[in-house]
């Protein structure tokens, strides 16, 4: 695998990357807001990390409110 993103939450929410070089994976950037990146060199996607998490914190309010 060529690379690979992680995801933190603390102490803001951020992106890792990492890419394969040598035998190793090694830090290639941090993402942090919303920004426009390079994919593996192939492609461009913009990637907003607040809308993404706001996502998620949506479908936690549904699943709370399912189990009251």
């Amino acid at each position: 695998m060529p690379a690979y993103w992680r995801l933190e939450l603390e102490p803001e929410p951020h992106v890792v990357v990492h890419e394969l070089s040598g035998n190793a994976y090694r830090e290639a950037g941090v993402l942090k807001g919303r920004q426009a990146v390079e994919v593996g060199g192939a492609f461009a996607m913009e990637l907003d990390l607040s809308a993404l998490l706001a996502d998620f914190e949506d479908e936690d309010e549904n699943e709370d409110d399912a189990d009251s």
